[in-house]
């Protein structure tokens, strides 16, 4: 008779720390600095990054930069405040058949985004403003592929898995992070784009990354589906492509 593999207090003590509910204060914190933190970049500090007479560029990589320190803090607060495994976080392995899957899907996402542009601007005429997301898109191809990178890894960490993960945790079931998660990914576009680009646009593709994060549960599948997508954008810069 086969004998019962054996649990080492290690074993047990990661998968105690997986199984536990949230702590009420650090997932205040965490949530407060992963939804609440990007859009104190966005609508506050970078319109004063952009009027800067550092020049715009140094204005799109501070504030970058900050979405990463932002990133950075919910780690921190999950991995050493808390002690809670990677997990927490979304961050799992990856299988190299998976990761395949993700490019594909990033492919024929990166495909849908201009049908969705065209199909949308038949109904609403679409434009944006001077926002930092704008301003690297129509510079050099360095600073495109700055943004395009960090989109994939900072919106994916902040807006997807930790919120999803944590509230799953805390109430036991998905969909409420899932349309918080989604909302806030909206919401988060919405300074400089037209309403019915976020419509049109923004809000299907999120709803799909949502929909890829809830099946995985695995953030470097969506970070590679993310980056996939948006690479388009650094193709045009590189004239590759044509500038939308």
């Amino acid at each position: 008779m086969a004998s019962a593999p054996r649990v080492t207090s290690g074993d047990r003590s990661m998968r105690d720390a997986s199984d536990a509910r949230p702590a009420v204060l650090p997932t205040i914190v965490g949530l407060s600095v992963a939804l609440g933190g990007p859009f104190l970049v966005q609508f506050v500090l970078a319109p004063l990054m952009l009027q800067s007479p550092a020049g715009s560029s140094s204005a799109v990589l501070l504030s970058q930069g900050m979405l990463w320190l932002l990133t950075g803090t919910v780690i921190i607060v999950t991995r050493w405040w808390e002690r809670r495994p990677w997990s927490w976080i979304g961050v799992r392995r990856i299988s190299w058949r998976a990761a395949l899957l993700a490019a594909v899907l990033g492919v024929a996402l990166g495909i849908a985004v201009p049908i969705l542009t065209v199909a949308t601007s038949r109904l609403l005429p679409l434009s944006k403003g001077a926002t930092v997301d704008s301003v690297a898109a129509s510079g050099p191809a360095w600073l495109v592929l700055a943004v395009v990178l960090t989109a994939s890894v900072t919106e994916e960490i902040l807006f997807r898995a930790y919120p999803i993960e944590r509230l799953t945790r805390l109430t036991g079931a998905r969909w409420p992070g899932a349309l918080l998660s989604l909302a806030a990914f909206v919401a988060f576009h919405l300074q400089g784009w037209h309403l019915g680009h976020v419509l049109g646009v923004v809000l299907p593709l999120g709803a799909v990354m949502t929909g890829l994060y809830l099946w995985q549960r695995n953030v470097a599948f969506v970070i590679i589906t993310h980056f996939l997508l948006d690479l388009p954008i650094v193709l045009a810069a590189l004239g590759v492509l044509p500038r939308m």
